[in-house]
């Protein structure tokens, strides 16, 4: 067993404090508004004390992006775990990634802002490749998920297609979404009062046309969900629900 020292513990928390703290400035703010200068008054360190540690405010944010895919990842390994035909362990990875859109909202802001703000070409290449393996671990999962399938013969592929590009549209429907949601469009005005639940249901219905079998009309996937959610999302689960149960609340009164 890895034996952490007091000096080890005392430089990860001061770590925690950096990364918090640039987590609220980079909400609140933006990334043009987190300066390193700010993180150092806030956290009441000198800026060489932040600066012997990230050598920029872009270093500083690729680490506060890679816990939070790392999050992710930790739900969706998890999830796939479940028992069942492929297309159930895909509904089971998009359960684990639909609980931490809806509980971590901040952090998925978080993974957004760095994509939008291109900030992974201002970081060491050895930093960028570490923050890229979630997502890459994340890809080759769902396209393990859709090898199974076409080898037990639940799914059948054209010709010209490949499992890595249902993979990649799998990918784009669900990032897309969520990009819409974080991006402000007024989906109620639309008529789309639960966005996380529409791209599941757009999910099924790309798998659905791509033939990929049991199709939504011939099994119960809904049931399978709440499956998932009992044997490997409870905790996560009651979160999610209290928290709609809140905002219904503040709906109704308001």
């Amino acid at each position: 067993m890895t034996t952490v020292s007091g000096k080890q513990r005392e430089l990860r928390q001061r770590d925690d404090l950096f990364l918090r703290l640039a987590q609220a400035m980079l909400l609140s703010d933006g990334y043009h508004g987190l300066t390193m200068s700010r993180i150092a008054e806030a956290a009441r360190f000198s800026k060489g004390t932040v600066y012997a540690r990230f050598a920029c405010k872009e270093e500083l944010v690729a680490e506060l992006g890679f816990r939070c895919t790392q999050k992710r990842l930790e739900m969706i390994e998890r999830c796939v775990q479940f028992p069942g035909r492929p297309r159930e362990r895909m509904v089971a990875l998009g359960e684990a990634t639909e609980h931490f859109f809806r509980l971590y909202p901040d952090e998925l802001r978080v993974i957004h802002i760095i994509d939008a703000e291109a900030v992974l070409e201002k970081v060491s290449e050895e930093q960028r490749a570490r923050m890229k393996s979630a997502d890459l671990r994340v890809f080759e999962i769902m396209s393990s998920i859709i090898v199974d399938a076409v080898d037990c013969g639940d799914l059948v592929l054209p010709a010209r297609s490949s499992p890595a590009e249902l993979c990649f549209a799998l990918w784009g429907l669900v990032d897309g979404g969520a990009s819409a949601v974080l991006g402000g469009l007024p989906l109620s005005h639309l008529g789309i009062s639960d966005s996380y639940g529409a791209i599941a249901r757009g999910c099924h219905l790309l798998m659905d046309g791509s033939g990929w079998h049991p199709l939504s009309s011939e099994w119960q996937y809904s049931t399978v969900a709440r499956q998932i959610r009992e044997a490997v999302l409870s905790d996560e689960a009651r979160q999610v629900s209290s928290r709609l149960a809140r905002q219904a609340q503040d709906v109704s009164a308001s």
